[in-house]
């Protein structure tokens, strides 16, 4: 609960912090914070049960999912038309949970059953491993947002 809320109010000040001292979005602060906390979100997903390492990761892990949500909700107001910025905002959340949701969830149920059917000794472990592999994904994609955040703001003004 603490790291969630320490990652939310870090996320928040954070990245606006970021949007106003430097030449890139507030995306660019989430990829600084994917870079940093991924060593730590891999370690303690190999690690064995309850340790230091597994409830640091515990904690990390909470406050890098609180992070996410003030930088990506403050750009996509701030790049949605203001006439249909509150449409946007609600088609975002809808998408997030869709995907996270429907399609996260679901597949790793299907995953952790596949992995079981196959004899896995560590099922779970494993596919919570793959998939946190999988999110770092985002970290080059949030690099590009930020890097375009003020090109695409200046485009919307010219429209």
């Amino acid at each position: 609960m603490i790291g969630g809320i320490l990652g939310n109010l870090v996320g928040g000040y954070g990245g606006d912090w970021w949007q106003r001292n430097r030449a890139s979005g507030r995306p660019m602060f989430l990829v600084w914070v994917g870079v940093v906390l991924a060593p730590f979100m891999i370690l303690y997903r190999l690690s064995d049960g309850p340790s230091t390492v597994f409830w640091l990761g515990i904690f990390l892990g909470f406050f890098q999912l609180g992070t996410f949500y003030g930088p990506t909700f403050g750009t996509v107001q701030e790049l949605a038309p203001a006439k249909s910025r509150g449409t946007v905002v609600a088609f975002y959340i809808l998408m997030l949970n869709l995907v996270g949701l429907g399609i996260g969830i679901t597949g790793g149920g299907w995953f952790v059953d596949h992995l079981i059917g196959k004899g896995s000794e560590t099922p779970y472990g494993t596919t919570l491993l793959i998939f946190t592999v999988l999110s770092m994904l985002s970290i080059p994609l949030l690099y590009v947002a930020g890097k375009r955040f003020h090109s695409d703001k200046a485009r919307l003004a010219e429209e």
